[in-house]
Protein backbone atom coordinates (compact mmCIF):
# COMPACT_ATOMS: atom_id res chain seq x y z
CA UNK A 1 0.00 0.00 0.00
CA UNK A 2 2.21 2.86 -1.20
CA UNK A 3 1.79 6.13 0.69
CA UNK A 4 3.19 9.47 -0.53
CA UNK A 5 5.00 10.13 2.74
CA UNK A 6 7.06 6.97 2.23
CA UNK A 7 8.33 8.01 -1.22
CA UNK A 8 12.09 7.85 -1.54
CA UNK A 9 14.42 8.26 -4.52
CA UNK A 10 17.01 5.56 -5.05
CA UNK A 11 20.57 6.77 -5.45
CA UNK A 12 22.59 5.78 -8.53
CA UNK A 13 24.55 3.38 -6.33
CA UNK A 14 21.36 1.74 -5.03
CA UNK A 15 19.99 1.37 -8.55
CA UNK A 16 23.24 -0.33 -9.55
CA UNK A 17 23.02 -2.72 -6.57
CA UNK A 18 19.40 -3.68 -7.18
CA UNK A 19 19.80 -4.25 -10.94
CA UNK A 20 23.06 -6.22 -11.01
CA UNK A 21 23.25 -10.03 -11.45
CA UNK A 22 23.60 -12.18 -8.32
CA UNK A 23 23.74 -15.86 -7.52
CA UNK A 24 20.25 -17.24 -8.34
CA UNK A 25 19.38 -13.90 -10.05
CA UNK A 26 21.24 -14.37 -13.35
CA UNK A 27 20.15 -11.12 -14.99
CA UNK A 28 23.03 -11.34 -17.46
CA UNK A 29 21.89 -14.70 -18.84
CA UNK A 30 20.94 -14.55 -22.53
CA UNK A 31 17.64 -16.43 -22.11
CA UNK A 32 16.61 -14.14 -19.29
CA UNK A 33 17.62 -11.04 -21.22
CA UNK A 34 15.67 -12.19 -24.28
CA UNK A 35 12.51 -12.66 -22.20
CA UNK A 36 13.04 -9.27 -20.53
CA UNK A 37 13.14 -7.58 -23.95
CA UNK A 38 9.57 -8.72 -24.61
CA UNK A 39 8.18 -8.69 -21.07
CA UNK A 40 9.83 -5.57 -19.71
CA UNK A 41 7.34 -4.14 -17.19
CA UNK A 42 6.73 -5.48 -13.66
CA UNK A 43 3.18 -6.56 -14.61
CA UNK A 44 4.37 -8.35 -17.78
CA UNK A 45 7.07 -10.17 -15.81
CA UNK A 46 4.55 -11.15 -13.12
CA UNK A 47 2.11 -12.46 -15.74
CA UNK A 48 4.85 -14.35 -17.57
CA UNK A 49 5.81 -16.26 -14.41
CA UNK A 50 2.22 -16.95 -13.32
CA UNK A 51 1.26 -18.19 -16.80
CA UNK A 52 4.35 -20.33 -17.44
CA UNK A 53 5.36 -21.78 -14.05
CA UNK A 54 3.81 -24.62 -12.08
CA UNK A 55 4.07 -25.05 -8.33
CA UNK A 56 5.63 -28.40 -7.34
CA UNK A 57 4.10 -29.33 -3.97
CA UNK A 58 6.21 -32.53 -3.84
CA UNK A 59 9.35 -30.49 -3.28
CA UNK A 60 8.00 -29.33 0.08
CA UNK A 61 8.31 -32.88 1.40
CA UNK A 62 12.03 -32.98 0.67
CA UNK A 63 14.97 -30.79 1.53
CA UNK A 64 14.33 -28.41 -1.35
CA UNK A 65 17.43 -27.04 -3.01
CA UNK A 66 17.26 -23.53 -4.41
CA UNK A 67 17.47 -23.71 -8.20
CA UNK A 68 17.82 -20.08 -9.26
CA UNK A 69 16.20 -18.29 -12.17
CA UNK A 70 17.96 -20.04 -15.07
CA UNK A 71 17.13 -23.58 -13.91
CA UNK A 72 13.61 -22.49 -12.96
CA UNK A 73 13.01 -21.30 -16.52
CA UNK A 74 14.45 -24.55 -17.86
CA UNK A 75 12.15 -26.57 -15.56
CA UNK A 76 8.97 -24.47 -15.26
CA UNK A 77 6.95 -27.30 -13.67
CA UNK A 78 9.41 -27.98 -10.83
CA UNK A 79 9.26 -24.71 -8.93
CA UNK A 80 8.29 -23.48 -5.49
CA UNK A 81 8.19 -19.94 -4.06
CA UNK A 82 11.99 -19.56 -4.21
CA UNK A 83 12.05 -20.04 -7.98
CA UNK A 84 8.96 -17.88 -8.58
CA UNK A 85 10.70 -15.10 -6.66
CA UNK A 86 14.20 -15.59 -8.09
CA UNK A 87 12.84 -15.59 -11.65
CA UNK A 88 10.85 -12.39 -11.10
CA UNK A 89 13.92 -10.64 -9.66
CA UNK A 90 16.25 -11.83 -12.42
CA UNK A 91 13.84 -10.79 -15.20
CA UNK A 92 13.15 -7.43 -13.52
CA UNK A 93 16.86 -6.69 -13.14
CA UNK A 94 17.51 -7.71 -16.75
CA UNK A 95 14.83 -5.16 -17.74
CA UNK A 96 16.55 -2.46 -15.65
CA UNK A 97 13.95 -2.55 -12.85
CA UNK A 98 15.36 -2.58 -9.28
CA UNK A 99 14.12 -5.72 -7.51
CA UNK A 100 14.83 -7.67 -4.33
CA UNK A 101 13.55 -10.59 -2.24
CA UNK A 102 11.57 -10.72 0.99
CA UNK A 103 11.84 -13.84 3.11
CA UNK A 104 9.43 -14.61 5.90
CA UNK A 105 6.03 -16.01 6.73
CA UNK A 106 2.78 -15.97 4.80
CA UNK A 107 -0.46 -16.94 6.49
CA UNK A 108 -3.44 -18.58 4.86
CA UNK A 109 -6.10 -21.03 6.04
CA UNK A 110 -5.81 -23.00 2.79
CA UNK A 111 -2.96 -25.55 2.84
CA UNK A 112 -2.68 -25.42 -0.93
CA UNK A 113 -1.79 -21.76 -0.68
CA UNK A 114 0.55 -22.06 2.27
CA UNK A 115 4.18 -22.86 1.39
CA UNK A 116 4.93 -24.03 4.93
CA UNK A 117 5.72 -27.55 6.06
CA UNK A 118 3.95 -28.82 9.15
CA UNK A 119 7.10 -30.70 10.16
CA UNK A 120 9.90 -28.23 9.43
CA UNK A 121 10.44 -24.59 8.60
CA UNK A 122 9.89 -24.04 4.91
CA UNK A 123 9.09 -20.35 4.94
CA UNK A 124 7.82 -18.18 2.12
CA UNK A 125 9.59 -15.77 -0.23
CA UNK A 126 8.16 -13.10 -2.50
CA UNK A 127 9.66 -10.24 -4.54
CA UNK A 128 9.58 -6.47 -4.39
CA UNK A 129 10.20 -4.12 -7.28
CA UNK A 130 10.92 -0.40 -7.15
CA UNK A 131 8.22 1.73 -8.78
CA UNK A 132 9.83 4.89 -10.15
CA UNK A 133 6.44 6.65 -10.31
CA UNK A 134 5.49 6.24 -6.64
CA UNK A 135 9.19 6.07 -5.64
CA UNK A 136 8.47 3.10 -3.39
CA UNK A 137 9.10 -0.62 -3.12
CA UNK A 138 6.02 -2.60 -4.18
CA UNK A 139 5.41 -6.17 -2.97
CA UNK A 140 3.97 -8.80 -5.32
CA UNK A 141 3.54 -12.56 -5.00
CA UNK A 142 3.61 -14.51 -8.26
CA UNK A 143 3.63 -17.79 -6.28
CA UNK A 144 0.23 -17.12 -4.77
CA UNK A 145 -0.92 -15.62 -8.05
CA UNK A 146 -0.39 -19.13 -9.43
CA UNK A 147 -1.49 -21.34 -6.54
CA UNK A 148 -4.76 -19.45 -5.98
CA UNK A 149 -5.79 -20.03 -9.57
CA UNK A 150 -5.39 -16.43 -10.66
CA UNK A 151 -6.14 -14.19 -7.70
CA UNK A 152 -4.53 -10.78 -8.16
CA UNK A 153 -1.42 -10.54 -6.00
CA UNK A 154 0.09 -7.83 -8.17
CA UNK A 155 -2.34 -4.91 -7.69
CA UNK A 156 -4.05 -6.15 -4.52
CA UNK A 157 -1.61 -7.31 -1.91
CA UNK A 158 -2.63 -8.46 1.58
CA UNK A 159 -1.43 -8.19 5.17
CA UNK A 160 -0.76 -11.92 5.56
CA UNK A 161 2.87 -11.62 4.44
CA UNK A 162 5.28 -11.03 7.33
CA UNK A 163 8.85 -10.29 6.23
CA UNK A 164 11.75 -11.50 8.35
CA UNK A 165 14.67 -10.44 6.12
CA UNK A 166 15.33 -8.55 2.87
CA UNK A 167 17.77 -9.87 0.26
CA UNK A 168 18.90 -7.16 -2.11
CA UNK A 169 22.65 -6.64 -2.27
CA UNK A 170 23.12 -10.36 -1.55
CA UNK A 171 20.76 -13.11 -2.71
CA UNK A 172 21.55 -15.41 0.25
CA UNK A 173 22.26 -13.17 3.22
CA UNK A 174 21.07 -12.49 5.88
CA UNK A 175 19.73 -15.94 6.69
CA UNK A 176 16.09 -15.88 7.71
CA UNK A 177 14.66 -17.25 10.96
CA UNK A 178 14.06 -20.98 10.84
CA UNK A 179 16.95 -21.61 8.45
CA UNK A 180 19.58 -22.21 11.15
CA UNK A 181 19.74 -26.02 11.20
CA UNK A 182 22.32 -28.64 12.12
CA UNK A 183 23.20 -31.12 9.41
CA UNK A 184 20.26 -33.45 8.89
CA UNK A 185 18.11 -31.63 11.43
CA UNK A 186 14.40 -31.52 10.59
CA UNK A 187 12.49 -29.45 13.08
CA UNK A 188 9.98 -26.63 13.17
CA UNK A 189 11.49 -23.77 15.15
CA UNK A 190 9.27 -20.88 14.07
CA UNK A 191 5.77 -20.84 15.49
CA UNK A 192 3.33 -18.09 14.57
CA UNK A 193 -0.18 -18.03 16.01
CA UNK A 194 -3.08 -15.59 15.87
CA UNK A 195 -5.71 -14.59 18.39
CA UNK A 196 -8.66 -16.91 17.82
CA UNK A 197 -11.07 -14.35 19.29
CA UNK A 198 -10.18 -11.65 16.80
CA UNK A 199 -12.80 -10.96 14.18
CA UNK A 200 -12.24 -8.74 11.13
CA UNK A 201 -14.60 -5.79 10.66
CA UNK A 202 -15.08 -3.05 8.09
CA UNK A 203 -15.88 0.61 8.70
CA UNK A 204 -15.07 4.00 7.16
CA UNK A 205 -15.07 7.66 8.10
CA UNK A 206 -14.63 10.97 6.26
CA UNK A 207 -13.22 14.30 7.39
CA UNK A 208 -13.20 17.56 5.39
CA UNK A 209 -10.94 20.55 5.99
CA UNK A 210 -11.40 23.88 4.20
CA UNK A 211 -11.03 27.56 5.24
CA UNK A 212 -14.18 28.99 6.80
CA UNK A 213 -14.00 32.10 4.60
CA UNK A 214 -12.54 33.21 1.30
CA UNK A 215 -12.71 35.96 -1.33
CA UNK A 216 -14.14 35.63 -4.81
CA UNK A 217 -11.52 35.56 -7.52
CA UNK A 218 -9.04 33.67 -5.33
CA UNK A 219 -8.75 29.86 -5.27
CA UNK A 220 -10.10 28.21 -2.14
CA UNK A 221 -8.09 25.09 -1.25
CA UNK A 222 -8.75 22.26 1.16
CA UNK A 223 -8.76 18.48 1.38
CA UNK A 224 -10.83 15.53 2.50
CA UNK A 225 -9.62 12.29 4.07
CA UNK A 226 -11.41 8.98 3.67
CA UNK A 227 -10.37 6.65 6.51
CA UNK A 228 -10.50 2.89 6.75
CA UNK A 229 -11.27 2.55 10.45
CA UNK A 230 -11.79 -1.20 10.16
CA UNK A 231 -9.38 -4.11 10.40
CA UNK A 232 -9.75 -5.36 6.82
CA UNK A 233 -8.35 -3.91 3.63
CA UNK A 234 -10.90 -2.23 1.35
CA UNK A 235 -10.78 -2.33 -2.43
CA UNK A 236 -12.35 -0.25 -5.23
CA UNK A 237 -14.08 2.19 -2.87
CA UNK A 238 -16.32 4.67 -4.71
CA UNK A 239 -16.58 8.27 -3.61
CA UNK A 240 -18.42 11.34 -4.89
CA UNK A 241 -17.50 15.01 -4.39
CA UNK A 242 -19.97 17.86 -4.94
CA UNK A 243 -19.69 21.62 -4.49
CA UNK A 244 -23.12 23.18 -3.99
CA UNK A 245 -24.16 26.84 -4.07
CA UNK A 246 -27.76 28.05 -4.01
CA UNK A 247 -28.96 24.53 -4.74
CA UNK A 248 -26.77 24.14 -7.84
CA UNK A 249 -23.92 21.66 -8.32
CA UNK A 250 -20.88 23.72 -9.32
CA UNK A 251 -18.59 20.68 -9.14
CA UNK A 252 -19.44 16.98 -9.30
CA UNK A 253 -16.70 14.36 -9.41
CA UNK A 254 -16.99 10.57 -9.04
CA UNK A 255 -13.92 8.40 -8.50
CA UNK A 256 -12.58 5.27 -6.82
CA UNK A 257 -9.92 4.42 -4.28
CA UNK A 258 -8.08 1.37 -5.53
CA UNK A 259 -6.77 0.10 -2.18
CA UNK A 260 -7.27 1.33 1.38
CA UNK A 261 -5.40 -0.66 4.05
CA UNK A 262 -6.68 -1.11 7.61
CA UNK A 263 -6.41 2.08 9.66
CA UNK A 264 -5.09 3.93 6.61
CA UNK A 265 -6.56 6.92 4.81
CA UNK A 266 -6.78 8.39 1.33
CA UNK A 267 -6.46 12.17 0.93
CA UNK A 268 -8.51 13.94 -1.75
CA UNK A 269 -7.58 17.53 -2.70
CA UNK A 270 -10.43 20.05 -2.83
CA UNK A 271 -10.33 23.33 -4.73
CA UNK A 272 -12.69 25.93 -6.16
CA UNK A 273 -11.68 28.83 -8.39
CA UNK A 274 -14.43 31.45 -8.37
CA UNK A 275 -14.67 34.49 -10.62
CA UNK A 276 -13.98 37.96 -9.26
CA UNK A 277 -17.42 38.88 -10.65
CA UNK A 278 -19.18 36.34 -8.38
CA UNK A 279 -21.38 37.75 -5.66
CA UNK A 280 -20.19 35.17 -3.11
CA UNK A 281 -22.32 33.58 -0.44
CA UNK A 282 -22.42 30.23 1.35
CA UNK A 283 -20.96 27.18 -0.41
CA UNK A 284 -20.87 23.52 0.68
CA UNK A 285 -18.51 20.64 -0.12
CA UNK A 286 -20.37 17.32 0.15
CA UNK A 287 -18.52 13.99 0.03
CA UNK A 288 -20.18 10.58 -0.09
CA UNK A 289 -18.60 7.12 0.01
CA UNK A 290 -21.25 4.44 -0.02
CA UNK A 291 -23.22 4.93 3.23
CA UNK A 292 -20.87 7.58 4.69
CA UNK A 293 -21.75 11.24 4.01
CA UNK A 294 -20.01 14.39 5.24
CA UNK A 295 -20.53 18.10 4.49
CA UNK A 296 -18.76 21.36 5.33
CA UNK A 297 -19.69 24.97 4.55
CA UNK A 298 -17.58 28.00 3.74
CA UNK A 299 -18.33 31.61 2.85
CA UNK A 300 -16.96 33.58 -0.08
CA UNK A 301 -17.10 37.35 0.20
CA UNK A 302 -17.26 39.29 -3.07
CA UNK A 303 -14.22 41.32 -3.99
CA UNK A 304 -16.65 43.70 -5.74
CA UNK A 305 -19.48 45.18 -3.60
CA UNK A 306 -22.08 46.28 -6.12
CA UNK A 307 -23.91 48.59 -3.69
CA UNK A 308 -20.68 50.37 -2.92
CA UNK A 309 -19.87 50.58 -6.63
CA UNK A 310 -23.25 52.19 -7.44
CA UNK A 311 -22.92 54.54 -4.49
CA UNK A 312 -19.41 55.42 -5.60
CA UNK A 313 -20.50 56.13 -9.18
CA UNK A 314 -23.36 58.37 -7.97
CA UNK A 315 -20.99 60.19 -5.65
CA UNK A 316 -18.48 60.75 -8.46
CA UNK A 317 -21.18 62.04 -10.82
CA UNK A 318 -22.58 64.40 -8.20
CA UNK A 319 -19.11 65.61 -7.33
CA UNK A 320 -18.31 66.17 -11.01
CA UNK A 321 -21.58 68.06 -11.56
CA UNK A 322 -20.95 70.23 -8.53
CA UNK A 323 -17.44 70.92 -9.72
CA UNK A 324 -18.78 72.06 -13.12
CA UNK A 325 -21.28 74.40 -11.43
CA UNK A 326 -18.57 75.87 -9.22
CA UNK A 327 -16.21 76.36 -12.16
CA UNK A 328 -18.89 78.09 -14.27
CA UNK A 329 -19.87 80.31 -11.35
CA UNK A 330 -16.24 81.36 -10.79
CA UNK A 331 -15.75 82.07 -14.50
CA UNK A 332 -18.85 84.32 -14.55
CA UNK A 333 -17.68 86.18 -11.50
CA UNK A 334 -14.25 86.79 -13.06
CA UNK A 335 -15.86 88.22 -16.20
CA UNK A 336 -17.96 90.65 -14.15
CA UNK A 337 -14.94 91.77 -12.20
CA UNK A 338 -13.08 92.36 -15.47
CA UNK A 339 -15.88 94.52 -16.85
CA UNK A 340 -15.97 96.61 -13.71
CA UNK A 341 -12.25 97.14 -13.96
CA UNK A 342 -12.54 98.61 -17.49
CA UNK A 343 -15.42 100.98 -17.01
CA UNK A 344 -15.31 101.97 -13.36
CA UNK A 345 -11.70 102.76 -12.69
CA UNK A 346 -11.13 105.81 -10.46
CA UNK A 347 -8.62 107.25 -12.95
CA UNK A 348 -11.23 107.08 -15.75
CA UNK A 349 -8.50 106.11 -18.20
CA UNK A 350 -10.94 105.16 -20.95
CA UNK A 351 -13.94 107.51 -21.31
CA UNK A 352 -17.25 106.02 -22.43
CA UNK A 353 -17.87 108.79 -25.05
CA UNK A 354 -14.42 108.04 -26.57
CA UNK A 355 -15.44 104.44 -26.91
CA UNK A 356 -18.63 105.49 -28.65
CA UNK A 357 -16.70 107.65 -31.12
CA UNK A 358 -14.35 104.80 -31.92
CA UNK A 359 -17.30 102.58 -32.65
Amino acid sequence: FPKPEFANDLTDEEIKIYTQPQQFWEADNKTIQDIAKTDSSPKQIYDYIVNNFEYDYNRLNNNATRLGAVKALENPDKNICMEFTDSFIALARAAGIPARELNGYAYTENDKLRPLSLEQDVLHSWPQYYDKNTKQWIEVDPTWGKTTGGLNFFDKFDLDHIAFVIHGSDSTYPITAGSYKYNGQKSKDVEISFDSNWQPFSSKDITIQTPAKGITGLALLGFAKIYNTGSSALYDIPYNIRLIHNGNNLIQNENQIKILPPFGYFQVPLSYQSSWKDRGGIYAFKIESESIKKETNFELKPVLNYKLIVSGVVFILLSFSLLIIIVKHRQKKIVNIHKNTIYNTPENIIQPDIIRKNR
